[in-house]
Order: C-alpha cells, then structure tokens, then sequence
C-alpha cells in the first residue's frame, strides 16, 4: 500500500509550506532573505521527496541579488517554469524566461520590452511592478498590459502616459485592484470614462500634485478606499479634503511625506480632521501645536501614529507629552525627533516621563533625542556603557536584568557596523525610562530607541 507522504501531490502541498524566501522589510517589496535549510533537508529524505521538492528552490528570482551567484544560463532557463517571483533589472534576450505560473513579476528598463512574453504568457499574474525609461515605452507594452485582467496590486515608476485613456483601460480591466502605487509619474491628466475601482483599498501617489491633476479624478473613483499615501509638497489639502469627505467614507489612514511648516497649520488640522474614522497616521509638522494634538485626540480609536519634526525643544516635548496621556487607544508610536538638527541637543526626558494612559501599546519607536552610539560592542541588554561610574553601572545593570527577567532582549542595532556600537548613556537613560513604562503596558513588545531595537517575544501575539 502507497504511504500517502510519497504522493506527489501531497509532497507538493507540503512544499508550498516549505518557505525559502521571506520578505524581512514590507516596505521594500523586492527584497528577499533565502533560507533553503527546511527545504534541502526534505529533498534528502528520498528520490521521490527530491524531485517533488527541488523546483520550489527557484519559486523566487530576484536578479539584482542572485545575478553575482553566477548561475549558468541554461540551468536558468531550464529552472524559470519554476518560478513564481520574478525581479528584472536587465534585457534578456527573448523568450529565455519561460515562466507560464507567476505570482508577482517586478520588472523595469527595457527588460520590460524584451520580456512581454511574461505579461502574455502570465494572464494570472497578480501582482506586478514595472519602471519604465520614457513616454514611448508604455506605448510598446500597451496592448501586453492591457491583457492582464486578474491584477491585485499594481505599482507604476515614472509613468510617462501618452493619453489618458490608456491607464483607464487597464484599471477597467482588472476590477479585482486592490492596491495602486505611483512613484514620480508625469502628465496623469484624468480617468474620463474609468468605472470606479470598487475595490481598491490602497492608494500611494508619489509626484508632483501640478504635472499630475488627474489623481484627484482617481481618488474620486475609490469608494472603498482606506489608505492614502501623498507628499505634502504642493498638495491642494482643502480640495482633497472635500474629495475624501464625499467619495472615501472608508478612509481610516493617512501618510502624509514631506511636511507642513509653521504657516501651514491649518492644513496639517485639516487632514488631521478629514476622515470620520482615522486609525492610522504619518505626518511632519514643523512645529507641533496643541491645535493638531486637539485634532488627534479628538479621534478616539487612533491606533498608530507617526510623527516627524524638524525641532526638539521643550514646546513639542510638552505637546509629545500631551498626546501620550490623551490618545489612549494607541498601539503603535514612533517619534522622530528633530530630525533636521546638526547636533543632538541634550536630552530632554521630562515628557517621557509624563504619565501615560495606554494599555493597549504594542510598539514605540524613539529617534533623533540624543546621540545614540559609543564605541565598543554591545554584547547584551546589561551592557552599562564606557563612561558609568563603578556605582552607577551596578545600578544599571540591576535594572536591566529586571527587563530581563521580564522576558526582555536586545534583538538589533540598525546602524551599520553595530558590532563595534554601544548604546550611549543618555540614550540608555530614555529606554530605560521606556522599560519602566513597559511595564504598565502589558502588551508592550517592541521598544526602539534611536538605532537599538528590544523585544520581548513572550508578549507578540500569534498570527
């Protein structure tokens, strides 16, 4: 009797589960961490294992990483009906990717030209990303694109449209889109005639508000819209506020980049004002005002919020310090703060100290208050630093094993080179503020502070 676990098709299932590429950083789609080890040792169990398990090795390829392992061209070619994951910087010649099942496809230049065959021989094809050189390109690859129909996430880099109605014939074909990026397009003058993208959730729009008129048409056409993502720089605030009031009622976040000076106030309230339900927020202000912590604390289920200003001084602390005790739903923060500063001021600590009113916090993420590093490795959370007196660092190294304790850990040092970093005084001085915190936040598990990161894997709920 056949033992079920030599079934291809069950070994095949099995493998789907076997992953040997994750995604360590959501903000950078294309970036891809292998870890074959589960799979390899699955191939070895035996003949039948091998040949099931094999081709899922070459489910991802990602040309920019995997160009310098100097893999032979025909073994390539032979492996790319394996592929799901395809990213593409250079031309190939045609039809040397014979991939006919693809997830995802990132490609750009003009390997966007000499690879039309993947967006024919892929009309499943879901999520796609293309970077193209010039105007004339998009007309190459027009009649290629608009043969997609399935399409759950679309990303567009420097999109040079030659007519309007070419972008309204693509969006009309894939009413599944569910995700729209626009990185530094140019002339997106309209949608006369697109039927509204019912099910389009995320809208990112990185461009020029004057050379793109035809984004405030589009966002008109996302009834279901939940998350908008914008420059500041130009942004006409008062008539997109008016747009999102009347066609976005499902509007819950806002990532506004760039940022609003000081007589720009009343824009940064606005926005701040717009949705009837904000969950989520990214914004710069320079400064911060008690005006826009009123508009903050006057939605109550703010979840994550994200602020970036150019000044760290004891105004914004104060307000900083306000918004902590007030939004007392929130589970994500991450301040930076006085980014736009040459040197680091000395620590102002008075307003973390501040009572806070949050239990629900998961994560806070603290830059930009102090010098963050000295030299010399960090080995673990005890670590005191070089310049603590013999007292003081018996003191500190008691406090930090409480956090251990606690189930606390040093997890990364973001700076490069962190091997030879070691977490200053002063930064120590706000984390461990921070810890203390922790501790009236149940739910607390990760703390950033400038470059070091802690987490306590005992608190971070399971998936």
């Amino acid at each position: 009797m056949t033992n079920a676990l030599d079934l291809p098709e069950i070994l095949c299932r099995i493998g789907w589960f076997l992953t040997t590429h994750w995604k360590p950083n959501k903000k950078d789609p294309t970036f891809f961490d292998f870890h074959p080890k589960d799979l390899i040792a699955c191939a070895q169990v035996s003949r039948t294992w091998r040949r099931v398990m094999l081709p899922f090795l070459w489910t991802v390829y990602d040309e920019s990483r995997m160009e310098r392992w100097n893999i032979p061209a025909n073994i390539l070619q032979a492996a790319s009906e394996h592929f799901r994951f395809i990213s593409l910087w250079t031309p190939w010649p045609a039809n040397t990717v014979r991939s006919q099942h693809l997830f995802e496809l990132n490609v750009a230049g003009r390997a966007l030209v000499t690879n039309l065959q993947l967006l024919h021989n892929n009309p499943q094809l879901k999520l796609l990303r293309m970077g193209f050189l010039d105007s004339s390109m998009y007309c190459e690859i027009q009649p290629a694109i608009e043969s997609l129909t399935r399409l759950q996430s679309l990303q567009l880099d420097f999109l040079r449209p030659v007519n309007w109605d070419h972008l309204t014939r693509l969006f009309s074909n894939n009413p599944d889109l569910r995700s729209l990026r626009f990185n530094h397009p140019l002339d997106i003058m309209g949608f006369e005639g697109c039927e509204p993208l019912t099910k389009l959730s995320l809208l990112h729009f990185n461009g020029d508000w004057d050379r793109n008129p035809g984004i405030l048409q589009l966002i008109q056409l996302c009834p279901r819209l939940e998350r908008l993502e914008f420059p500041a720089a130009g942004c006409p605030v008062r008539q997109l506020a008016k747009i999102l009031r009347e066609f976005c009622p499902s509007l819950n976040a806002i990532q506004c980049e760039g940022g609003f000076e000081e007589e720009q106030e009343d824009n940064a309230v606005l926005l701040v004002q717009t949705p009837a339900r904000l969950l989520h927020l990214v914004l710069t202000v320079e400064p911060l005002s008690m005006r826009i912590c009123d508009a903050l604390a006057g939605h109550a289920g703010l979840e994550s919020l994200k602020l970036r200003f150019r000044e760290y001084n004891a105004v914004n602390t104060h307000i900083l310090a306000t918004i902590l005790e007030r939004c007392t739903n929130l589970r994500s923060i991450d301040f930076v703060l006085g980014y736009g500063e040459v040197e680091y001021p000395d620590p102002q600590l008075s307003w973390v100290d501040s009572p806070w009113k949050m239990p629900h916090l998961e994560k806070i993420s603290l830059s930009g208050l102090t010098y963050p590093y000295v030299s010399g490795a960090m080995t673990s959370i005890t670590d005191p630093g070089f310049r603590a007196q013999s007292l003081a660092a018996e003191a500190k190294r008691a406090l930090a094993q409480s956090f251990l304790d606690q189930g606390w850990a040093f997890d990364r040092c973001s700076t490069a080179g962190y091997d030879d970093k070691r977490i200053s005084d002063s930064a120590r001085a706000v984390r461990d503020i921070v810890f203390q915190r922790a501790r009236d936040s149940p739910r607390m598990h990760t703390i950033v502070i400038e470059d070091f990161t802690y987490v306590n894997k005992s608190r971070i709920p399971l998936k």
